[in-house]
């Protein structure tokens, strides 16, 4: 998608060409955008067909122009983990916590009574 911006000294029109259509924008700033539409084939069974028909008709907007939108929010969606995948996480995220190794107080503060110690005296090779 190419983008001109011109800064305008009067009143300027924005011709605006997105997906084909052309529309005039009263505007001091004039925004084109150029979309470039690619062709493609795809094929699919009737029942699709029947119900992208029925989709950009109760929308009022083509079929090219409502295949485009599910793609995008297709796209948007498959980012998200699926059911299996997350119960998966979980599940792994379950058998590491069984892992972890679980200090008694008296270790953890032995440990850190070791670290305040070594830092007052400075660190050394060992």
């Amino acid at each position: 998608m190419e983008m001109i911006l011109t800064p305008g000294l009067q009143q300027l029109h924005c011709c605006a060409v997105l997906m084909g259509r052309s529309v005039l924008v009263p505007n001091s700033i004039s925004l084109c955008y150029y979309a470039t539409v690619m062709r493609a084939t795809f094929s699919i069974d009737q029942s699709t067909d029947a119900a992208l028909r029925r989709t950009a008709e109760r929308l009022g907007e083509s079929k090219s122009a409502v295949v485009r939108r599910a793609v995008l929010e297709f796209e948007a969606r498959c980012d998200r983990l699926t059911e299996a995948e997350r119960q998966e996480q979980l599940a792994a995220l379950a058998r590491f916590k069984k892992l972890s190794s679980v200090s008694n107080q008296a270790d953890v503060d032995h440990e850190l009574e070791e670290l305040q110690s070594e830092r007052r005296q400075g660190f050394s090779v060992r």
